[in-house]
């Protein structure tokens, strides 16, 4: 940070005067990388106090700690985690947009949380200074992915006989909801199974009626209409992180 405050060609004039005379002790700064135009978000690994389970986290902000020895292009920055005055992170932070650290939540305060990544300055083309904090050592907040929950629906005709018309993956899917209709034109019941946790029995349906079952896990889907025909429809609802079919390219600075 010494660095940053000593450079007479700091970004913003004023900045020297402002970190010494109000006793702050680091200007926040973020990157921004050559390769997307897109500002640099930084990732690290720590372990919770008194545990032994690592946890990660995200953040666009950065400070300022020593340029290498050998070095006149490669830096440690420290990740600054932004945080409210409750302690808490925006729960929609998207990994590849750096407005979302901000939303709805009031930053106040930046995080030091000692974690500290070298990267290369070369491989970035600008770098945005923000007013200068008295950033506080602290412990970081997981970064989580926000989740999104996607409904799936579709119907097919069964025949005679045994037929398992639906699979999935164990875990694939949170929940669904199987639907039977046994054709008024039949003169035999159908039965159906379901396996999930727990796995669901149909009772046996009568010919023009329907029967809806919801299950927990589900994996297969099995009907039995020995002599007979119908038409089934399923509900699925599965959970998948918010922002994975957004376009995020990883950047080659940190290393």
């Amino acid at each position: 940070q010494s660095v940053v405050k000593n450079n007479k060609n700091n970004c913003n004039k004023g900045f020297n005067l402002r970190l010494t005379k109000n006793n702050f002790n680091t200007i926040p700064i973020m990157l921004i990388c050559k390769d997307k135009c897109d500002f640099f978000i930084g990732s690290g690994i720590f372990r919770k106090l008194n545990s032994m389970i690592f946890e990660c986290i995200k953040t666009p902000i950065f400070r300022v700690t020593k340029f290498l020895d050998s070095s006149d292009c490669c830096v440690v920055l420290e990740l600054l985690q932004p945080q409210n005055e409750e302690g808490k992170i925006p729960s929609s932070s998207i990994e590849c947009d750096v407005c979302t650290f901000f939303l709805d939540s009031c930053i106040t305060s930046f995080v030091r949380t000692g974690i500290c990544i070298t990267v290369d300055l070369n491989c970035f083309c600008g770098v945005e200074c923000l007013p200068p904090v008295n950033a506080h050592h602290g412990i970081p907040i997981p970064f989580k992915h926000p989740i999104k929950f996607v409904q799936e629906e579709f119907c097919g005709n069964f025949l005679s006989g045994t037929q398992t018309v639906w699979e999935a993956p164990s875990g694939q899917y949170m929940e669904g909801t199987f639907q039977i209709f046994n054709s008024a034109d039949n003169t035999v019941n159908v039965e159906g199974t379901v396996s999930g946790s727990p796995s669901v029995t149909f009772p046996p349906i009568p010919p023009g009626f329907t029967i809806i079952r919801s299950v927990t896990f589900p994996t297969a889907f099995t009907i039995s209409a020995p002599g007979a025909s119908g038409n089934y429809c399923i509900k699925l609802f599965k959970s998948i992180p918010g922002n994975l079919n957004r376009d995020c390219k990883i950047s080659e600075a940190e290393r």
